[in-house]
């Protein structure tokens, strides 16, 4: 077990900012904290660091009970939003900045530097101010010089969000071959989803600084055990329905319910489909999936390959969000102002909150 989080609890005043938060995670595995802005993720992550104290709880990296050591004696690397880099130093300087605060001798740390140099990419611009630097390149010399101690985590706070969308997807690349790399256990604080599902081994879902719940991302994507994460990541229908025995009804629409959804048997429930689990079509035959009802469409926006659209859905009455892919729509051949029958080919069941 890399880290290990007992309880921890964290208040500002007599706010409570992070709540009771138990957390294990693994060596070598690339863990992601995502919540909306003041959900207490980065609090959560500075308290690792000890850059932040906690109430009450206990911290053990690699098996060290780390509670009350300071930020220098953790063993953690980490790497601000905004970067944090010395502007009066180039590049390898920077990279060299917390070898030579250890007194490590000068060949070793010019090996170390050139080493990190290399893994990032800027081989070429070790002697570069940061002034000279994209943004890009001062994100991965800021990675360089937290991993230049050779630190046991690594702790990333938001540090994608100056980068314009192309930079981010080349560099949300880079980090995760240089983490896999150098098998270091890293833990990545965002709001981004996208960002969450490419990158992560697993995912934690943190709201109003509550740890909700905690599993890989198709797992939390598909079927997730809470509400908040179900709307918060990515769009989401949802159906006020019955589960008795094996049959899910919505009005009297009948449909077999998820097999591993039995604990939820006698109750009502939300029925959870996302938008690319729609199916339409102008007749209930050629539907792919469980009928649902039938609606009208109310709008279609090209959304790349597929194809966005908004159905108002007669009974129960609601706005349902489609994606369809280009070619079944077409194929299918609808337009604003079709009625149309809807199904669904996959869905989930949550409790009701």
């Amino acid at each position: 077990m890399s880290i290990l989080l007992q309880n921890v609890i964290k208040r500002y005043g007599t706010q409570t900012v992070v709540q009771d938060v138990s957390l294990e995670i693994e060596q070598g595995e690339l863990f992601v904290l995502l919540g909306p802005s003041g959900s207490g993720k980065s609090t959560l992550l500075r308290i690792i660091a000890g850059l932040t104290s906690l109430d009450s709880g206990t911290i053990y990296l690699n098996g060290r009970d780390v509670t009350n050591l300071p930020p220098q004696k953790r063993g953690t690397g980490f790497v601000f939003q905004n970067y944090s880099l010395f502007q009066h130093m180039t590049a390898a300087q920077n990279i060299a900045f917390g070898l030579e605060i250890q007194r490590v001798p000068r060949p070793e740390r010019e090996r170390r530097v050139a080493e990190l140099l290399e893994l990032i990419g800027l081989s070429d611009l070790g002697d570069r101010m940061p002034s000279q630097l994209s943004g890009g390149q001062q994100q991965r010399v800021a990675v360089a010089r937290a991993l230049a101690q050779q630190p046991d985590v690594l702790l990333l706070d938001e540090h994608f969000g100056a980068l314009d969308v192309k930079i981010r997807a080349q560099i949300r690349q880079n980090l995760r071959e240089i983490q896999q790399r150098l098998n270091v256990t890293a833990i990545l604080v965002t709001h981004d989803q996208e960002e969450a599902f490419e990158l992560a081994d697993r995912i934690g879902v943190i709201d109003g600084g509550r740890l909700l719940e905690v599993g890989k991302p198709d797992k939390l994507y598909r079927q997730p055990r809470e509400r908040f994460t179900a709307t918060f990541l990515g769009s989401t229908n949802l159906w006020k329905a019955e589960r008795n025995g094996k049959s899910l009804y919505i009005g009297d629409r009948q449909l077999p319910a998820p097999d591993e959804t039995d604990h939820l048997s006698g109750q009502t429930v939300d029925m959870m489909t996302r938008p690319e689990a729609i199916d339409l079509a102008h007749k209930p035959e050629d539907l792919r999936g469980h009928v649902l009802g039938q609606g009208q469409i109310e709008s279609i926006s090209f959304a790349g390959a597929m194809e966005r659209i908004v159905v108002r859905m007669y009974e129960p009455e609601q706005r349902i969000q489609v994606m369809m892919n280009l070619n079944r729509a077409r194929e299918v051949g609808i337009h604003p102002g079709d009625e149309v029958w809807i199904g669904a080919r996959d869905y989930y069941l949550l409790p009701l909150q």
